[in-house]
C-alpha cells in the first residue's frame, strides 16, 4: 500500500539529501505520472513539472497537455512543454516512432535539467513495468544489465515509485481522488510491451498467482548484484588501461579466462550492441581500424587497443564556405582569400598553409569531417590512398584521426587541413590564381 512515509522512505534512498534537491517531474497526465506528482506535491518538495505532446494522438495529444498545464496552474506549479511533430523527426533521422519518441523526451528533460538548475528528473515508471521489461529481456541475447532492466538510479534519473505496482498505483489514485487521463495508445496491442502487459501477464498471474511481484523483487536482486558486478568488472578493467585516455590492451584482454564476459558487459553498460563481443575479440593487432558507434559514443579499436569516445553535435555536421570566403561560421579558425601565384617557390605548402588551383574549385566548397573509406591523392603521389592508410603512414595519434577535417569541390577531397592538399588540386601554370587557406 502506498503511504507518503513509504515514498519519502524510498526517496531517500535514492538521494539521501531529498530535501535540499530540485525535482523536474516528467508528467504525462497519466494516472502513474499524476500520482507521483500528488506525493511530490504532499511532501512538500521543491519541483516543477515537464510535458511533452508528441502529436500522436491528435486531438487527445493536446488535450493531456491542456490537463496536465491546468493542473499545473491549479497546484501553483512551474510548468515546462514542448510540442514536437513526432512523425516528422521520425522520418528526418530514420528511427522507429517509440525510440524518437524516448530520444525527444529524455532530451528535453535534460536540456531543461541543465539550463535551469534542477538536480534530478523523476520518471514515474513502477514494478509492473519492470516485470515487462524482465520478459522482454529474455527474449534478447543479453546479459545480468539487460535483465536487470530499469533502474531506480542512473546519473540524474531516478525512478521514485518503482517498487509500486500499477495496482497500488490505482488505489492510491481512487483514494485520494486523484484526476487522471487515459492513454488510448495504451489499449492497442500494436506494441510488444502491450501485448505482454495485457495478454501475458495476466496468463502468468493466473498459472501463478502473485508472479509480478515475486519477479519484481527477484529484479531487484537482479540490479543488486548488477551493481556488483559491474565494480567487479570495472576494476578488472582498469587493468588493462583506460579507453578514454590510452585505451584498453585488446590482446592482454583476450588472456584472460572469462574476457567474453568482461567485454560484453563494457560494451552492455556503455551503449553497445553485445552481439560485437565476437566480432571484436577475432580483430587481429594490425587489422585496419573498427568503428562501433551509438548516438554519442564512438568504440575505435586500432592497433590492438580498444578506444572510447564521446560524440558531439559536430560529429555528421557539414559547413560550407561560399565564394565570397566568408569564415564566420566555420567551426575551424581559418583565412581564406584568392591570390596571384608567380611562381613555385611562392605555393610552397606547410601543414597549416594551403595553395588549391582556383580553377578547379568549384564553390561552395564543402567542410566536414573524413569519414572511413574516403580516398585521396596525397600531393606528390600518382595513386589514390585511403586517408585512414595515410594517417597510420604518418603514425597520426587516434585523437589526431577523429578531430582531422577536410575541405571538399565537388565531393572530392581538395585539402585534408593541416596535412595535405590532394594532388589535382594543385597548381600547375604560373602565373595562376590560387586561393589560399591558412589554418590560424
Amino acid at each position: 500500500m502506498i503511504s507518503q512515509e513509504i515514498f519519502i522512505k524510498n526517496l531517500s534512498k535514492l538521494c539521501p539529501d531529498y530535501k535540499d534537491k530540485k525535482f523536474l517531474l516528467a508528467i504525462s497526465g497519466g494516472i502513474d505520472s499524476m500520482v507521483m506528482l500528488d506525493l511530490f506535491k504532499s511532501s512538500e518538495l521543491s519541483f516543477a513539472i515537464a510535458h511533452v505532446n508528441f502529436q500522436l494522438r491528435g486531438e487527445e495529444s493536446d488535450r493531456d497537455m491542456d490537463f496536465v498545464f491546468n493542473t499545473a496552474k491549479k497546484l501553483d506549479v512551474r510548468i515546462f512543454e514542448r510540442t514536437v511533430d513526432t512523425k516528422k523527426y521520425v522520418i528526418q533521422n530514420k528511427l522507429n516512432t517509440q525510440v524518437a519518441a524516448r530520444k525527444i523526451r529524455y532530451d528535453f528533460f535534460n536540456e531543461i535539467a541543465d539550463t535551469h538548475g534542477f538536480d534530478y528528473i523523476c520518471t514515474a515508471h513502477n514494478s509492473n513495468d519492470v516485470v515487462e521489461t524482465l520478459i522482454m529481456g529474455l527474449n534478447r541475447k543479453g546479459s545480468i544489465t539487460t535483465l536487470a532492466g530499469i533502474r531506480e538510479n542512473e546519473n540524474r534519473m531516478i525512478r521514485p515509485i518503482l517498487n509500486f505496482s500499477r495496482e497500488e498505483i490505482a488505489e492510491y489514485a481512487a483514494t485520494n481522488i486523484i484526476p487522471y487521463v487515459n492513454d488510448s495508445s495504451n489499449l492497442s496491442n500494436k506494441y510488444l510491451r502491450n501485448k505482454i502487459r495485457h495478454e501475458l501477464t495476466p496468463v502468468l498471474e493466473e498459472i501463478m498467482p502473485g508472479f509480478c511481484e515475486r519477479a519484481a523483487f527477484s529484479v531487484s536482486l537482479l540490479r543488486n548484484y548488477q551493481k556488483y558486478i559491474t565494480k567487479t568488472i570495472e576494476k578488472e578493467l582498469s587493468n588493462f588501461g583506460d579507453p578514454y585516455k590510452e585505451g584498453i590492451n585488446l590482446i592482454k584482454l583476450k588472456e584472460q579466462e572469462y574476457c567474453e564476459i568482461i567485454l560484453m558487459h563494457f560494451l552492455l553498460n556503455n551503449g553497445f550492441n553485445p552481439s560485437h563481443t565476437e566480432n571484436i575479440l577475432n580483430i587481429e593487432n594490425h587489422s585496419e581500424p573498427k568503428e562501433f558507434l551509438t548516438e554519442n559514443k564512438k568504440l575505435l579499436i586500432h592497433r590492438g587497443k580498444i578506444f572510447l569516445q564521446k560524440t558531439d553535435n559536430s560529429e555528421n555536421s557539414l559547413w560550407y564556405l561560399e565564394c565570397d570566403l566568408n569564415t564566420d561560421n566555420l567551426p575551424i579558425n581559418i583565412k581564406a582569400e584568392f591570390v596571384t601565384v608567380n611562381s613555385f617557390e611562392e605555393i610552397i605548402s606547410t601543414r597549416n598553409i594551403a595553395f588549391l588551383d582556383a580553377n578547379k574549385i568549384v564553390f561552395p566548397i564543402l567542410i566536414r569531417k573524413w569519414q572511413p573509406g574516403e580516398r585521396f591523392k596525397p600531393l606528390g603521389m600518382n595513386n589514390f590512398k585511403k586517408i585512414g592508410d595515410f594517417f597510420t603512414d604518418i603514425k597520426a595519434t587516434i585523437a589526431e584521426r577523429n578531430s582531422a577535417m577536410a575541405i571538399y569541390s565537388e565531393e572530392q577531397v581538395a585539402w585534408l587541413i593541416g596535412y595535405r592538399i590532394d594532388d589535382r588540386f594543385k597548381i600547375k601554370n604560373f602565373p595562376s590564381k590560387a586561393l589560399r587557406i591558412e589554418l590560424l
